[in-house]
């Protein structure tokens, strides 16, 4: 009797199979992860004031104190002239621009945030505005650090 030997392994139809699966599947969920919408945007702006905030605060800690440039593009700049150190710059997505006002809602005239030598600056509340009335809105508390979404952010659209 003479046995057959089996073969381990796929043919080249079944890899070809395999792959045309996976290239439809890839295909199909590209229109998913499509360009950002109005919320996501909102979102992406928001978190990246949030993170300006904090890298200002630590650049104020390391440096004896910086400013928090406000509008389409986030600048940081240390108060004392260094030639070591260089503006940390953050950009918001397009049409998107960022001010601020103070805890009493008076818009300050500098439109920034300045910073200690300890990381602390004055409460404000930074107002977040897009294309098409899109708005959110932060507050800064200068003590603890901590920033938070203003309950003016859950009105808008």
């Amino acid at each position: 009797m003479k046995r057959r030997t089996r073969h381990l392994g796929f043919t080249l139809i079944e890899m070809l199979l395999v792959v045309a699966i996976l290239s439809a599947a890839t295909a199909a969920t590209i229109g998913v992860a499509g360009p950002m919408s109005a919320g996501q945007k909102r979102e992406a702006a928001a978190a990246r004031v949030v993170e300006a905030i904090e890298r200002t605060r630590l650049l104020a800690q390391r440096t004896g104190g910086a400013t928090l440039m406000l509008g389409e593009t986030l600048v940081a700049t240390p108060t004392r002239e260094s030639p070591a150190l260089e503006s940390i710059r953050t950009t918001l997505p397009s049409g998107w621009s960022a001010s601020a006002r103070d805890g009493a809602a008076r818009p300050e005239e500098s439109g920034s945030l300045t910073f200690g030598a300890d990381g602390v600056c004055e409460d404000a509340l930074i107002d977040i505005e897009g294309p098409k009335d899109a708005h959110s809105a932060l507050r800064v508390h200068g003590i603890s650090g901590q920033v938070t979404r203003s309950p003016e952010s859950e009105a808008a659209p």
